[in-house]
């Protein structure tokens, strides 16, 4: 087994001033999916659930590998809102030898986990327990002006895994909570294999992209960013000891989906194609200007260190 570096991978998100005819970009069909719900399994997790389209995969939940977790997010985005279904399972790898303590799979990483949902950057968690059939269940809702999140977390440690599923969308959207909720299943019958998921978030039909809320545009939500996924790292990249930061242009496009993703720095050994793929997959709210959702191109920065 080769005995790979440390690789650190970071984000940055931040505006570039761009002409406003250039974010005037009619979106595509390309950039778009339509709303179709439809029941996808998740072999993984031995679950399935309704979703309104063929949700991006955004990776696996990343870490430093000295736990016993595994997983991963899938979202997709419709009418206003991002739906997401996440999972939890026991690693079928061995931790590292390097690592000072190993979280084994269990109570103790099920708890890390809940500790992480109960500080979000939205405002204040307010947490319920209830039941699943046999199963332990817990509810958070957080709610800031700008946006409004609930996730259900479902227990099932005896079948070594953990299921969330989750609602983001503007505090003033109505959407059928329940609906999606009791569409989750804890087996696996006749849905759609997700697969490798979509390589997009991919927005709504039927809305073109508008410019980018200058002038006279009174800004009613900011972009609100929910997942940026982590770019892999390539086996020549380690090879090469390639290491620095791609820069990219991204249209977060008002259709809920990710538009043109142009580069304004690149990275040699596949690092350049792996940010643009990561970015594709951003998992966000669009931002609205005068009560409208508007298309913004913002800087997407990932920087690939090796230590």
């Amino acid at each position: 087994m080769r005995n790979f570096p440390t690789i650190a991978l970071t984000l940055l998100l931040t505006f570039i001033t761009i002409p406003a005819q250039d974010t005037a970009k009619e979106s595509s069909d390309k950039f778009s999916a339509p709303i179709n719900w439809a029941r996808y399994k998740f072999p993984a997790a031995g679950a399935e659930i309704l979703l309104p389209k063929l949700p991006a995969d955004l990776g696996g939940l990343g870490g430093n590998g000295c736990t016993e977790v595994d997983g991963r997010i899938y979202t997709a985005y419709a009418d206003e809102s991002v739906y997401e279904f996440r999972y939890s399972v026991k690693s079928e790898n061995p931790a590292p030898s390097w690592c000072k303590e190993i979280i084994p799979f269990g109570s103790k990483a099920l708890e890390q986990r809940i500790t992480a949902i109960r500080t979000p950057s939205l405002a204040k968690v307010v947490e319920n327990d209830t039941q699943f059939g046999s199963r332990a269940i817990k509810t958070f809702r957080a709610e800031s002006a700008n946006a409004k999140s609930v996730r259900w977390l479902i227990t099932d440690l005896n079948n070594k895994r953990w299921l969330e599923i989750a609602i983001h969308s503007r505090p003033e959207k109505k959407v059928d909570e329940m609906r999606f909720f009791e569409s989750l299943e804890l087996t696996m019958n006749s849905g759609i294999d997700v697969g490798k998921g979509s390589p997009a978030m991919k927005g709504d039909p039927g809305l073109p992209a508008s410019g980018g809320g200058e002038g006279s545009e009174k800004l009613t939500n900011g972009l609100t960013l929910l997942y940026k996924p982590r770019p892999g790292y390539t086996d020549g990249a380690r090879d090469r000891n390639t290491q620095g930061t791609v820069m990219l242009k991204v249209d977060f496009l008002a259709n809920g989906g990710i538009g043109e993703v142009s580069v304004v720095k690149a990275l040699p050994s596949g690092l350049t194609e792996q940010a643009i793929s990561a970015a594709k997959r951003i998992a966000f709210l669009p931002q609205r200007s005068n009560g409208s959702a508007v298309t913004v191109t913002k800087q997407v920065e990932y920087t690939f260190s090796i230590y």
